[in-house]
């Protein structure tokens, strides 16, 4: 059995694009709504190794203290007029 630290880093990246109709207007008005967000994420994790014969290892990873990053921008575009959408 062998104690690890294990340093990680994850990016992850979605970009989305949605195009909707807005219902219960008095007229028809529809967009699309396009947006990206960015994710990263530092840090590491401590467990235990066992270790068996000479290439077969088990990780058991207890702990994994991390720092995340999220960034990201959205936008709406379309022929909408807010005046005649209805709010719940």
């Amino acid at each position: 059995m062998v104690f690890i630290l294990v340093p990680s880093c994850r990016i992850t990246a979605s970009i989305s694009a949605i195009i909707f109709d807005i219902l219960h207007t008095t007229v028809d008005q529809n967009g699309t709504m396009k947006g990206r967000i960015n994710i990263v994420n530092l840090g590491v994790m401590l467990g235990y190794q066992f270790v068996f014969w000479k290439r077969f290892t088990l990780d058991m990873l207890l702990f994994g203290p991390s720092a995340s990053y999220y960034s990201g921008n959205f936008a709406i575009t379309g022929n909408l007029d807010p005046d005649q959408i209805k709010k719940p």
